[in-house]
């Protein structure tokens, strides 16, 4: 039988359970209402996830706050993470007032695939010797190198039914780099010696995962070096590289499964294809389209060339515009000069979008009207992991 100490005991314990319950709930709760109009896309830039309501209900002589709330984002079936989500999807803020890092919940958009995959290959060859050498392949199984020793087949397509349509696409002699600057060979692999260059197109299925692409590709690569440096006599360094051709906006990565996937930017932001990475849309644009490789120029700042004007609208409107309601207006005070007005503080929802888009509509006969995608409605699944100690 217990004593009166313990039950003591195991009524505090219930007490505090109760507690821990309650604020899960409570937290939940008004987390969940900070994300606003139960969008994919949130913009929650200076939003922290506790607010005076969160904090004012928590027990001071009970809690004390230690860790982060954290959500993990989690596209529904058909849709991939941008190339602007976070690494792991995480998203966590502490609640003590601190923001939300990262602070934007990109939209998850669809699938895309590459339309077509090639493998590029490329070995160093003897500057003396370059220019003696002839190649030939194009649109054949494999490619021969006939130099002062002889001819000989010096690369060929992998064998194996899901091979049976590859083809060489491309093969040539570069000697002469100035002259070869658009070369794939130059530009994917960076080479800046003499080489023999060849592109040849390689099977793609969604199920193939990277790495038995890559066994093929290394495959091919060693007995390509070998049977060359065997033909010429010149010890060679060989390379060789996956490239895909995917849809406009987008650029090839490697997905979560070890897949080969195509993927670019949401809402706000743009595809920069030097650099490969999503930027945000600067003030006075806006992106209310995902996978862009540019954005909208904003309606009142149509025809402005007035570098004044520009200057305090760089620094006073936000970047990251996602819908039209979020752009600078302007207006001229009694004297005719120009006066710069922001956007909402509180980023739009769905529905306000959507009327700001059909206002813009009806008073300018000639704009293009441009729908929010459907995918910034497309809600997201979002996993808490509520971490915090308790303490008495």
């Amino acid at each position: 039988m217990k004593s009166r100490k313990d039950r003591h005991l195991d009524r505090e314990l219930v007490h505090e359970l109760r507690e821990i319950l309650f604020i899960s709930a409570l937290v939940a709760s008004l987390v969940l209402a900070n994300l606003p109009s139960a969008t994919a896309y949130v913009d929650l830039r200076g939003s922290s996830c506790a607010n005076e309501e969160l904090l004012r209900s928590i027990p001071k002589e009970l809690v004390t706050w230690s860790g982060v709330i954290q959500l993990e984002m989690k596209c529904l079936d058909g849709y991939d993470p941008p190339l602007n989500m976070p690494d792991y999807k995480i998203f966590q803020c502490k609640p003590d007032g601190s923001a939300w890092d990262p602070p934007i919940f990109p939209d998850c958009t669809n699938k895309l695939y590459p339309r077509t995959v090639y493998a590029l290959f490329s070995a160093t060859v003897d500057p003396g010797a370059c220019a003696d050498f002839t190649i030939g392949g194009r649109n054949r199984r494999s490619v021969k190198l006939t130099s002062s020793n002889g001819t000989r087949e010096i690369l060929h397509c992998p064998s194996g039914p899901a091979f049976d349509f590859c083809k060489v696409l491309e093969a040539k002699v570069v000697c002469n780099l100035h002259r070869n600057k658009e070369l794939d060979s130059v530009q994917n692999l960076g080479l800046k010696k003499p080489h023999i260059f060849v592109k040849i197109n390689f099977p793609f299925n969604a199920d193939t995962a990277r790495a038995a692409l890559n066994t093929t590709l290394e495959k091919v690569r060693y007995d390509f070096k070998a049977k060359l440096e065997q033909l010429t006599g010149w010890t060679s360094d060989a390379f060789s590289r996956l490239h895909g051709t995917c849809p406009n906006g987008t650029v090839m990565v490697i997905n979560e499964r070890d897949h080969l996937a195509c993927r670019g930017c949401s809402l706000g932001h743009y595809l920069d294809m030097n650099l490969k990475r999503c930027e945000l849309c600067a003030p006075g644009y806006y992106n209310d389209y995902p996978l862009q490789v540019s954005c909208k120029l904003c309606p009142a700042m149509r025809g402005v060339s007035n570098s004044t004007v520009w200057n305090i609208v760089k620094s006073k409107a936000r970047n990251g515009s996602y819908a039209m309601v979020l752009c600078p207006t302007l207006t001229k005070d009694r004297n005719g000069n120009f006066l710069v007005e922001t956007g909402p503080a509180q980023p739009p929802n769905y529905y306000e979008r959507r009327a700001h888009i059909d206002y813009y509509a009806a008073r300018l006969s000639s704009f293009e009207e441009n729908q929010p995608s459907p995918l910034t409605v497309l809600p997201a699944c979002f996993v808490f992991t509520l971490c915090w100690i308790i303490g008495v």
